[in-house]
């Protein structure tokens, strides 16, 4: 088993449910736990790259304690996803990509329009498992 799943895909593609299903015995890290205030989602723009940043410490930190982690966010593009590459490999851990390719739905209230625009911006990653 890899140290670090990374599991990526479009708002309601099933990435949580996955990574909760699939992965019970690992650290689950995701941004939009950062956009949780008190059991309510709150997405504010302005919050994101924060709450992106403080999700990559987390990840760092379980990884340094030798913690199994999966992350699960859209990382829509490879600069996206080198962060946590770059993390896994420093630190000498393996890791794996995957990305979900079905749409249930975004619980989070996501407009199309918005969906849409990562949709186009969605690249391939080398080597990655789609789910």
């Amino acid at each position: 088993m890899n140290d670090l799943i990374i599991i990526r895909g479009l708002p309601g593609s099933g990435k949580t449910t996955y990574a909760r299903e699939k992965y019970k015995d690992y650290v689950n890290y995701e941004a939009d736990m950062y956009h949780t205030k008190n059991g309510v989602y709150v997405y504010k723009k302005e919050n994101a790259g924060a709450a992106h940043n403080e999700c990559l410490t987390r990840v760092a930190q379980s990884l340094k304690n030798h913690r199994k982690v999966v992350v699960s966010n859209t990382f829509t593009t490879q600069k996206e996803i080198d962060a946590y590459i770059k993390l896994a490999t420093e630190l000498g851990k393996t890791y794996c990509i995957i990305r979900m390719t079905k749409q249930y739905g975004s619980i989070h209230g996501v407009p199309q329009s918005d969906i849409d625009k990562m949709k186009n911006r969605m690249v391939d990653i080398p080597g990655e498992v789609l789910v």
